[in-house]
């Protein structure tokens, strides 16, 4: 348990840890656990996060092509395709992590 500064103090959790030499302290917190399902919110979030912003970026990539050489639509289709890869890619390769370790 860790042991949180009384009401004259206003810390953040790692400063309320690092700070109970200092100030004691009257209220107990108990710690922080992992929760599978909180993991896979995190994991399932950021694959989603990562999948958005490669596509954006290789769409927005494949536009300024465009407007640059005058090739519209077909830069930007080629761009937005090159980032959706890049966002399965990175999901494979996350999927292939997470399978290495429940193995282990």
């Amino acid at each position: 348990m860790i042991r949180r500064p009384g009401p004259p103090y206003t810390l953040l959790p790692y400063e309320a840890r690092a700070s109970l030499v200092f100030y004691g302290g009257e209220e107990e917190v108990p710690d922080r656990q992992k929760s599978p399902l909180r993991e896979a919110g995190l994991v399932g979030g950021g694959l989603a996060l990562g999948m958005a912003v490669t596509t954006i970026l290789g769409a927005l990539a494949g536009r300024y092509a465009d407007q640059r050489w005058g090739t519209a639509p077909w830069l930007t289709l080629a761009g937005t395709l090159l980032g959706m890869a890049g966002g399965f890619f990175e999901v494979l390769t996350v999927m292939r992590r997470m399978e290495r370790d429940i193995r282990k």
